[in-house]
């Protein structure tokens, strides 16, 4: 079956065609029924006319059948079986029609069931109209050469035959003109719902292939097929109408034949000329729509035509052999080619020779298939300029049908200037990680040597401490104040430094550790870390605000070192407030939560901020403030392994506020 749009017309009459073939079918069907339980009704169709013969209508199912298998796409066997009907059908029509030119009786007539002796006009009982088997013959004959996908138009010719033949049978009916329907001789009629089933037929057959033979010109899209379908049933209605109109005035004596004729040929000048009109009506619309059309188009070619012309770049436009038809200035300054010098010329101009063949492999394969590896994509090619030198491209490439047929249109970018950058980038690229690699490197060695030297110090350290401590023991009754004195800061020294190996000591662990994600109650970490803080130093009275519910995604031992310093650097520098406030907080900045910890002590000098997170950085005297400065730069690093920033505010005496932010 030819495929078709569903919103064609050739849809449509091929849908009227399996529709006919369907109520034939019901037709012949319900005719069997009354031969088989005895119902006039249903042999003719209505009382007192000519009954359908019982082997007409097995006949007419027959050719349903195969005109049905027309609209689908069959197996073998069932287009077998189809064929074999319309043969069969077109065999009952042939030995009928001998019976009738050479008195033959066959016993083919009463084969089924018995003619009843009362039923109007048939000769020989039994026997089907000559103008029924005639059409019997014609339809089996054009079911077969469609079956054969064979001289379509005379199947069609064929079936038209057999439409006439059907037409002017009811016709006869219409008009009470029996020799329509029983022939110049004296033959068996045929019934009015045979001849409405074998029109049914040829409409089916004729528009079972409707975009082939005949009907082609009627079911084309273009405005001949237009005009055709809309004048058809006027040419084919009116005149029965006229013809109608006549005949009920003369039988009633309104006027006589020859008013009647008169009446007739100015009737039928009125109408044809009405229709005349309307058709150059309908055409002069369509024509004025096609000029609007071809006209919008134009105005399209001229816009595009501009804003190729100046386009930057390159355009160019090929047809289905592969031969340039447009190439605008972008592309003559890309090429080094004047448009005069390649139109008509093939793309291969414009192309390295190592790809000449793949070109040609892949327009042959679009053409045939449809289908293009590059169409409707922008990929990196190499173009060729005019000098023979090579530059890289990116190619984005349409494909466009018109009546002439396909078209590629190709926008065209030199991309020479991106590919040396990203040459650059790419050399910036791996330098940057060369040197990140150092880096990495030199760090490791650092954590590692900070690591082994906080170690080995450790072991001489408490060797001094306990020295220190044993001859102050020992000698205590010798020793003078000054002696003592100098033990006790040896002591004290020792200290100061046993605590700056366990700063570096977690510093390094901090660099270590593997971060281990979770959500974190902020909130949860602040409590206890206060309550260990109030707990060492209980007689301080230090109002501490933890704003509720804070949570966060991080490492939650990490971020309880956070917290221990931030909180315990904020408890340490308010030592000297009478009122010492603690809070720890959220606010908004640059759309992102900043969590902080304020307090309202020391302070310090927005001078020196850039010192405050380093190693070792004090912005505040020992005497005034024990400390190593190991702290904040372990806070410092705790948030950037994180993947946040940490910063801080503050001002002398007036208290100091330290920010960090986490990833959302």
């Amino acid at each position: 079956m030819t495929n078709q749009s569903h919103s064609s017309p050739r849809f449509s009459l091929l849908s009227f065609s399996r529709v006919a073939a369907v109520v034939v079918a019901i037709i012949a069907g319900l005719v069997l029924i009354g031969w088989i339980w005895d119902i006039e009704t249903l042999k003719t169709g209505w009382p007192g006319l000519v009954s359908m013969k019982a082997n007409c209508a097995l006949a007419f199912l027959l050719a349903s059948f195969s005109l049905w298998s027309l609209g689908v796409k069959p197996e073998r066997q069932s287009r077998f079986l189809a064929q074999t009907c319309a043969a069969i059908v077109a065999i009952i029509g042939l030995v009928t029609l001998s019976e009738y030119a050479f008195g033959w009786d066959l016993s083919i007539d009463q084969l089924l069931f018995p003619d009843l002796p009362g039923a109007v006009v048939a000769s020989p009982p039994g026997r089907m109209s000559h103008i029924g088997a005639c059409n019997l013959l014609i339809v089996g004959l054009a079911l077969v050469l469609l079956h054969a996908g064979r001289a379509i138009l005379y199947a069609q010719l064929l079936a038209l035959l057999a439409g006439l033949a059907a037409l002017l049978v009811l016709i006869g009916y219409a008009f009470g003109i029996q020799s329509f329907y029983s022939g110049v001789f004296f033959y068996t009629q045929m019934g009015f719902h045979t001849a409405g089933a074998s029109l049914l037929l040829s409409l089916g057959l004729l528009l079972a292939r409707p975009d082939q033979g005949l009907m082609a010109a009627i079911t084309s899209p273009r405005a001949g097929g237009v005009m055709a379908r809309r004048l058809l049933p006027a040419a084919i209605g009116f005149p029965a109408l006229l013809g109608w109109v006549r005949l009920l005035g003369q039988r009633t004596a309104l006027y006589d034949p020859e008013f009647g004729v008169a009446l007739m040929v100015v009737l039928s000048i009125v109408l044809f000329a009405a229709l005349l009109w309307w058709s150059a009506h309908l055409l002069n619309q369509a024509d004025d729509l096609q000029r609007a059309a071809e006209e919008r188009v134009r105005a399209s070619e001229e816009k595009f035509r501009a804003l190729a012309h100046t386009a930057h770049e390159a355009i160019v436009s090929a047809d289905s052999q592969g031969k340039i038809v447009y190439f605008n200035p972008g592309a003559e300054a890309a090429f080094g080619l004047q448009s005069a010098e390649v139109v008509g010329r093939p793309l291969t101009l414009l192309m390295p020779e190592r790809f000449h063949d793949d070109h040609r492999r892949g327009l042959a394969r679009f053409l045939s298939t449809g289908q293009g590896n590059v169409i409707g994509k922008t990929v990196e090619l190499v173009g060729r300029r005019n000098d023979g030198g090579e530059f890289p491209m990116d190619l984005s490439l349409a494909a466009w049908q018109t009546a002439e047929g396909s078209f590629f249109t190709g926008i065209i970018r030199d991309i020479s200037e991106r590919k040396r950058k990203e040459k650059e980038i790419a050399k910036l690229n791996a330098d940057l990680n060369r040197r990140a690699a150092e880096l990495e490197l030199v760090n490791q060695e650092l954590q590692s040597f900070s690591y082994s030297v906080s170690h080995d110090l450790r072991a001489p350290l408490r060797a001094i401490d306990g020295f220190s401590r044993s001859v102050a023991e020992a000698c205590a009754d010798k020793l003078d104040g000054e002696a003592k004195s100098d033990l006790e800061r040896v002591r004290a020294a020792c200290e100061r430094m046993a605590q700056l190996i366990e700063d570096l000591l977690a510093l390094s662990r901090v660099h270590r550790a593997e971060l281990h994600s979770s959500v974190v109650n902020l909130s949860a970490l602040a409590e206890g870390v206060s309550a260990e803080l109030k707990k060492n130093q209980a007689a301080r009275r230090v109002e501490v605000v933890i704003a509720p519910n804070l949570t966060v995604k991080a490492d939650a031992n990490l971020l309880r070192i956070v917290l221990q310093n931030l909180l315990g650097n904020a408890w340490k520098f308010t030592g000297k407030c009478p009122q010492a406030t603690i809070e720890l907080g959220v606010t908004r900045h640059n759309g992102q939560s900043a969590y902080f910890v304020r307090d309202n002590g020391a302070g310090f000098d927005m001078a020196y901020v850039g010192k405050l997170f380093g190693a070792f950085q004090r912005l505040h005297h020992a005497s005034e403030f024990e400390g190593t400065g190991i702290g904040l730069a372990t806070v410092q690093r705790i948030i950037h392994r994180h993947g946040g920033r940490v910063w801080a505010e503050g001002a002398v005496d007036k208290g100091a506020t330290i920010y960090f932010t986490l990833p959302d």
